[in-house]
This record gives C-alpha cells, sequence and structure tokens, in this order.
C-alpha cells in the first residue's frame, strides 16, 4: 500500500473538504435564517428519536453523532436547557445517565428538517445528476464503511424518512435502505424511523 498520496488523491481530499465546507455552511445558513438551532442539534435529536423511549448513553450518543462533538455534555446541556432532551438515570446501572428526547424536541427536529432537508438539496442534489449523485454516495459510503470498520465503530447515517430523490437500480445493493440495513446493528433496525 503507498504511503504518499498521489496527486489525484490529494486534489480529491481537497475538494471534498471544501464541498463539505460549502454545503454545511450553505445549511447552517438556512438553519440560522428560519431562527432554528444548529445543524449539531438535527443530528444529535434524530439519533435520539430513533430508539425511542429508550433514549441513549452518552457515548451511544457520541458515537452515532454524524459531526465530531468534543463536548457533547454541553451539547446535552443545551438540548436539555431547550426542552429538547431529557436526562434520567440508567436503570441497569445506577451511576449511569441515558439522555432521551422529549415531545419538543421531535417538534423541532421536525421543524429543522423541513429547512434542512430542501437545503441539502440545494447544496448538493442541484449540482449533480441523480446518476452523480448514486456514484458519489457508493464512493463515500465505501469510504466511511471501510473507515469505521477499520476503527470498530458503527457508520453514521443521515437518515430522514422521505426518500432522497435517487432511484438505484432494480435490484441494487447500494440503495440508501439497503445500506442502512447493511451499517445498521440488528437492534437498531427494528427502531421506529422518525416522522
Amino acid at each position: 500500500m503507498a504511503t504518499n498520496p498521489s496527486s489525484t488523491v490529494v486534489r480529491a481530499w481537497a475538494r471534498l473538504v471544501k464541498a463539505q465546507q460549502f454545503a454545511q455552511g450553505a445549511i447552517e445558513s438556512r438553519l440560522k435564517a428560519a431562527r432554528l438551532p444548529p445543524l449539531a442539534w438535527y443530528d444529535a435529536l434524530l439519533e435520539l428519536e430513533r430508539p425511542g423511549t429508550c433514549g441513549l448513553r452518552p457515548f451511544e450518543l457520541e458515537r452515532a453523532l454524524l459531526l465530531s462533538q468534543c463536548n457533547l455534555s454541553r451539547l446535552i446541556d443545551r438540548l436539555e436547557n431547550a426542552g429538547y432532551a431529557g436526562r434520567r438515570v440508567y436503570e441497569q446501572d445506577g451511576r449511569g445517565q441515558v439522555v432521551v428526547i422529549t415531545a419538543a424536541g421531535k417538534s423541532i427536529r421536525r421543524r429543522m428538517w423541513a429547512v434542512y432537508g430542501p437545503a441539502i438539496q440545494g447544496a448538493l442534489g442541484a449540482h449533480l445528476t441523480p446518476h452523480q449523485a448514486a456514484v458519489l454516495d457508493e464512493l463515500l459510503g465505501a469510504m466511511v464503511a471501510k473507515s469505521t470498520a477499520h476503527q470498530g465503530r458503527r457508520a453514521p447515517l443521515v437518515a430522514e424518512p422521505a426518500p432522497l430523490h435517487v432511484r438505484p437500480a432494480a435490484g441494487s445493493t447500494n440503495s440508501p435502505t439497503a445500506q442502512r440495513r447493511r451499517l445498521r446493528p440488528a437492534s437498531r433496525r427494528a427502531a421506529r424511523r422518525p416522522s
């Protein structure tokens, strides 16, 4: 295996970082203009909504987040102060905590998606053909799956109930649903998707 990247790999890396910065900046701007919380809140609320009333341990939430969170306890504090999440004692270990989403948290997450979904389309989908989006999804999915498998972690996913407008070929194992099934642990497959 080569230790130094080719010029193509370096260029692809720089473009990936720039594309992510542009897209995330555009999405954050739209959320702010709509007077909604920042994107990190959406990701946390979505992950908290997946297990329903069971909630997540803080380390599980940290592992599941799309965005790296060096200060997870502060994020949880902010969600709790806003009334979007709450903490309760972990029944199997009285010293631990479980973080659960509240009804207000579910409501604000849905309001955020109403802005976030179209912002994803504007920042990414509008610039790619359906085929290009499918290829990008497959390439990045393979990269994430290999990286997370190497680190022994579950791959994070953007998962909203509304399907993205890319339809893979019939029988494809790279559809968003097939990918979620492959990447999600069996215990989470049964969890109800948010609406």
